[in-house]
């Protein structure tokens, strides 16, 4: 075999060796564009996975602390009093007036005033309503009072509280007996106590 087609065979197998090279430079170059960009992809992926699983934690919390305060809520309600249940405290207070040697003026229960504006508001879940007393006593026999009234088995707030000096005379004039100095000073006592009833479902 002569010098020149050995050159010519040479040449032939350094061209497609060439070809080859560059048709697998070009297949792993495509190769790993892809493979790159499979990469990119799986990382948002993830990404947006471990985001995911932090929103999704985020509102498995807020669903418990949901549950909890209802549940809380629900305990508090229970121990508001009902509508029902007003009449029947302003009988229990004024016992308690009464058995504590107090005078007992005047006991009255009232509702928080309507709105008269023509705007309809939404409606309250709760309500006050006010107990309101004008008492006569003394001063050691005031404050057991309000003690066992801060102490009922329903939720009760003691707002508004006003102590007036009540001298025998005046006393004496108001139950028409006869004027003893001899006994202790008498205080004319008036109380505003809150309370609140569920007014929603």
């Amino acid at each position: 075999m002569d010098e020149a087609v050995i050159n010519r065979w040479f040449w032939i197998v350094i061209a497609v060796t060439a070809v080859l090279l560059l048709g697998i430079g070009v297949d792993f170059f495509f190769v790993y564009k892809k493979h790159e960009s499979l990469v990119q992809e799986k990382s948002q992926k993830e990404e947006e996975l471990t985001k995911l699983q932090s929103r999704f934690a985020y509102l498995k919390k807020k669903e418990r602390l949901m549950l909890a305060n209802k549940e809380e809520a629900k305990r508090y309600e229970a121990y508001l009093p009902s509508e029902d249940d007003i009449p029947g405290m302003l009988e229990t207070i004024a016992t308690l007036a009464t058995d504590n040697n107090l005078l007992l003026n005047f006991a009255t229960v009232s509702k928080p005033k309507a709105q008269t504006s023509s705007r309809k508001k939404k409606k309250e879940l709760y309500e006050s309503r006010i107990f309101n007393f004008r008492l006569v006593g003394h001063y050691p026999d005031i404050i057991k009072f309000v003690n066992q009234v801060e102490n009922l088995d329903r939720f009760v707030m003691v707002n508004d509280a006003k102590l007036t000096p009540l001298s025998e005379g005046e006393l004496a004039k108001k139950e028409g007996e006869k004027f003893d100095p001899s006994r202790p000073p008498y205080i004319s006592f008036t109380i505003m106590i809150y309370t609140f009833v569920y007014t929603g479902d």
